[in-house]
């Protein structure tokens, strides 16, 4: 996983996106693993990039240690094992 900055054409915009590299067949894929936000200016790109590197080492410890994560109201339960995929 890491931390793309996609400028758009023409405007100061920049989106910052959390993206994984993956194998299909002979060819890599790229995969949007989480949307963090768009920046205006440097200064909000920089707090946009400083939270993408923060919650990109919480996600690769989720894929790590197989840990689920679910929300239940207001709280949220973690799951540790095998993650089985549930409809």
């Amino acid at each position: 996983m890491f931390v793309r900055v996609k400028v758009t054409p023409n405007s100061p915009r920049k989106s910052v996106q959390i993206v994984a590299s993956l194998r299909v067949g002979d060819k890599v894929r790229q995969k949007i693993v989480r949307y963090i936000g768009v920046a205006q200016n440097d200064e909000e790109l920089e707090e946009l990039k400083l939270l993408a590197e923060s919650s990109r080492g919480f996600l690769f410890c989720l894929a790590q240690f197989r840990l689920k994560v679910r929300k239940s109201g207001n709280n949220i339960i973690f799951h540790y094992g095998l993650i089985t995929h549930e409809p």
